[in-house]
C-alpha cells in the first residue's frame, strides 16, 4: 500500500503544481540520508555517554583499590616510625634506640609486612564476598515454589487452565484473576489483548508457575511470600516453555552467549534466528560483532536491542511453548513488523521443524 500511496501523491501533486513539485521531492529525498545520519549520531552519543559513566565508575574503583594497596604497603614503615617515636617520647632518658633495640624491632616489623599485605588482599576479597553473600542469602531465603502450581501432562492441548483463581500477594481479598478457563491446542497462535493493568502479564506468571499457594487453616488465611498466590484451580502445560518478559534479562556475557544460553552452537539456525530478530545490522555495528561483551544488564545495548536479544534467545531455545509479554514495545514500527512477520508468524507457520514454534502467546 505504501508504494501506491507515494505514487498517487506524486501524480496528484504533479497535476496541481506541475514541474514545481520536483523541487519539493528533491528536498524530501535529501532528508532521508540526513535523518539517518542524525539517528546514527544520536545512538552513538547515547552509547558514548553510557560508556563514559562506566569509565568514571571504573576509575573511582581503581583509585580506591590503589589507595588501599598503598596504605597497607606503607603500614609496616608507619608502624615502625610511630612505635620508635612513642618509645623515645615516653621516657627519653631510659628509652634509647640502641642498635640492639632498633634492629631487633625492625626485624620483627619486617616479619609483619607479609601478613599485613595478605590481610589487605583478604580485606578486599571479604568486601566482595559480603556482597555475594547478601545476594545468595536473599536467593536462598526465598520461599519454595508451589509444586502443584503447574502440571505437565501429555495431551493434544498445549495449555489448559481450569477454574484458575490467582491473586498477587499483599492484595488480600482482591483476586487478580478469577475463574480463568483457557484451552489452547497444539499449533495455535493466541494473542491476549487488554488495557493496562487488566491482568495480561499476571496470567503469564500463572502459566509459568511463578505462583505460591494460599493456605487457609481454620478460617485464618496464610499468604506465602512470592510473586503470585494460586487460590484454586489447575494449570497444565505440555512441553517446555520459553518466556520473553517486558524487561529483557541480559547476562554479563557476549551477545552470542546470551542468545545460546548454554545451548550448542548451530551456525545455520543461529544465523536464521539473528536475521529473523533483526539483529544483523546491530552485529555489524558492534566491535566484535556477536562476540562483543555487552556488559552488566546489557549496558552497551539499547532497550530495543536488549529486547531483540531476549526474543532471539527464546526463538533459539527450541521450546514447545513460547510466551511473549509485550515483545514489540521497545522497537520501532518497521522492526516490529519484521519481527512479527519473520519470528512470530514465520516461526508459527514454518514447515522447517528446526524453526517450528508450536505455540505462541503474545501479550499486546
Amino acid at each position: 500500500m505504501v508504494p501506491v500511496q507515494v505514487l498517487l501523491s506524486i501524480v496528484f501533486l504533479w497535476r496541481i503544481l506541475g514541474v514545481a513539485v520536483i523541487a519539493g521531492l528533491m528536498i524530501l529525498v535529501a532528508m532521508v540520508p540526513f535523518n539517518s545520519y542524525i539517528s546514527v549520531k544520536m545512538r552513538d552519543c547515547q552509547v558514548l555517554n553510557i560508556r563514559e559513566r562506566e569509565i568514571d565508575v571504573l576509575k573511582r574503583l581503581a583509585f580506591l583499590n590503589a589507595a588501599t594497596t598503598l596504605s597497607w604497603a606503607c603500614a609496616p614503615f608507619l608502624v615502625a616510625v610511630l612505635s620508635f617515636a612513642v618509645f623515645v617520647t615516653i621516657d627519653p632518658d631510659n628509652n634509647i634506640l640502641t642498635p640492639q633495640v632498633t634492629f631487633v624491632a625492625l626485624a620483627l616489623f619486617n616479619i609483619l609486612r607479609f601478613p599485613l599485605a595478605i590481610f589487605a588482599m583478604i580485606f578486599s576479597q571479604a568486601v566482595q564476598c559480603r556482597v555475594s553473600n547478601k545476594r545468595l542469602k536473599a536467593f536462598f531465603a526465598e520461599e519454595e515454589m508451589d509444586p502443584s502450581a503447574v502440571g505437565n501432562r501429555s495431551s493434544d492441548e498445549a495449555l489448559k487452565i481450569e477454574d484458575g483463581t490467582f491473586t498477587w500477594e499483599n492484595t488480600e481479598g482482591d483476586e487478580t484473576l478469577k475463574n480463568i478457563n483457557l484451552s489452547v491446542k497444539r499449533g495455535q497462535l493466541v494473542a491476549i489483548v487488554g488495557k493496562v493493568g487488566s491482568g495480561k502479564s499476571s496470567l503469564l506468571q500463572a502459566i509459568l508457575g511463578l505462583t505460591h499457594l494460599m493456605l487457609a487453616n481454620s478460617g485464618v488465611t496464610t499468604w506465602i511470600a512470592g510473586e503470585m498466590n494460586k487460590v484454586s484451580g489447575s494449570v497444565n502445560v505440555c512441553g517446555s516453555i520459553a518466556y520473553v518478559p517486558q524487561q529483557a534479562w541480559i547476562q554479563n556475557l557476549t551477545l552470542r552467549d546470551n542468545i545460546l544460553f548454554n545451548r550448542s552452537y548451530d551456525p545455520l539456525f543461529y544465523d536464521k534466528v539473528v536475521e529473523a530478530c533483526a539483529l544483523r545490522q546491530d552485529l555489524v555495528s558492534l566491535p566484535a560483532e556477536d562476540l562483543t561483551e555487552i556488559g552488566e544488564k546489557g549496558i552497551n545495548l539499547s532497550g530495543g536491542q536488549k529486547q531483540r536479544v531476549s526474543l532471539a534467545r527464546a526463538a533459539y531455545s527450541h521450546a514447545d511453548i513460547v510466551l511473549l509479554d509485550d515483545p514489540l514495545s521497545a522497537v520501532d514500527s518497521h522492526v516490529g513488523k519484521h519481527i512479527f512477520e519473520n519470528v512470530i508468524c514465520e516461526g508459527f507457520s514454518s514447515n522447517d521443524k528446526q524453526f517450528k514454534l508450536y505455540y505462541f502467546m503474545v501479550v499486546v
